[in-house]
């Protein structure tokens, strides 16, 4: 058992590399991210080493992350880690305003300043998909679409069935629906999902993919109408923001959020970016999958996308890179 995780072993390499960098290039701030959590320590010892100005930037929290480990004394001892770097960290970063207020909770004094940077997306990554076009056999179809993995507290049964109701009741027209689905359908081991798809009799409207390049994928979110994203039932994981979401922001269409309230069905419901619905609600999911179709039918979501662009500015890279460049100025001003 590795702790913080499996790259403690490169510790002592990082720390001698991290001085050699500083003395050789005259470095003037130090930036860690993780994970990995070990990354923070290296960090840290350099700090201590050096005196240099530290920000100490968490994409997931550490200690309380939402796959903890469980072991007792091993959470003890992460939890002294983790103070020990907020607080000699002369800013802890993170990328939601609900792991700023949780941070802030445990932490409290201990943290030296802390702030929100949004993760986003970079638009020239999308350029190739400007022209792409939907297949010539979707063109008179609603085609919702899903590029990752489920498993067992993450997955699509509860949308299946509420597709199928709607359907039986007539609120969706059956030939002119598709759920396409890239990546891992079933967590191996399991059949789960594929048997719901026939046992609900779905196999003629539920396209399975399988694994994609990443590029191809994409492509496929442009090809579609509706983008998925199906998140964990856990309550706290309304307070993560997954990365999928800013490609979808990228991609401009319409998203069905089936995620716990948090970070990101307030970032849809701010924006008018799509629908939320409770992924154990049947009938909130029914609801969300009606509007959607009903907008798609309408033409309604083609002119809500043309309106949302300018508020997702704030949400590409340029604009996060700004703002990290203003607090790096920020903690290194008394060394210029």
């Amino acid at each position: 058992m590795l702790i913080p995780d499996d790259q403690i072993l490169w510790y002592p390499a990082a720390r001698k590399k991290g001085l050699e960098i500083i003395r050789q290039y005259g470095i003037d701030a130090i930036f860690s991210t993780s994970g990995p959590y070990t990354n923070h320590l290296v960090a840290r010892y350099l700090k201590r080493k050096t005196g240099l100005p530290w920000i100490a930037d968490f994409r997931d929290p550490w200690t309380q992350n939402m796959h903890r480990s469980g072991i007792r004394w091993r959470e003890w001892l992460e939890e002294r880690m983790e103070r020990s770097v907020h607080h000699e960290a002369n800013m802890t970063l993170t990328v939601t305003h609900s792991f700023a207020k949780n941070f802030n909770e445990k932490f409290g004094a201990a943290i030296t300043r802390l702030e929100v940077i949004h993760n986003g997306y970079d638009p020239a990554d999308y350029e190739a998909l400007r022209d792409v076009k939907k297949e010539p056999q979707d063109e008179d179809r609603c085609v919702f679409m899903y590029a990752g993995i489920f498993y067992q507290e993450r997955n699509p049964r509860l949308l299946l069935r509420a597709v199928r109701e709607l359907i039986d009741e007539g609120a969706l027209d059956r030939e002119r629906i598709v759920l396409r689905f890239a990546g891992v359908f079933d967590y191996p081991g399991y059949s789960d999902n594929i048997d719901a798809v026939h046992e609900l009799g779905l196999t003629d409207i539920v396209e399975i993919l399988g694994n994609l390049p990443h590029k191809q994928a994409l492509k496929k979110m442009k090809q579609s109408d509706i983008l998925l994203l199906v998140g964990d039932t856990a309550p706290e994981s309304g307070a993560y923001i997954p990365g999928k979401l800013y490609e979808y922001l990228a991609i401009g269409h319409p998203i069905l959020a089936l995620s716990m309230p948090g970070e990101s069905t307030k970032l849809i419901e701010k924006y008018g970016l799509g629908e939320t619905a409770d992924p154990l609600s049947l009938e909130e999911i029914k609801r969300a999958v009606k509007k959607l179709y009903e907008d798609w039918k309408s033409g309604t979501a083609q002119k809500e996308q043309q309106a949302q662009e300018k508020s997702m500015l704030k949400y590409q890279r340029r604009e996060q890179a700004r703002r990290l460049a203003e607090l790096l100025n920020e903690i290194t001003g008394s060394r210029r």
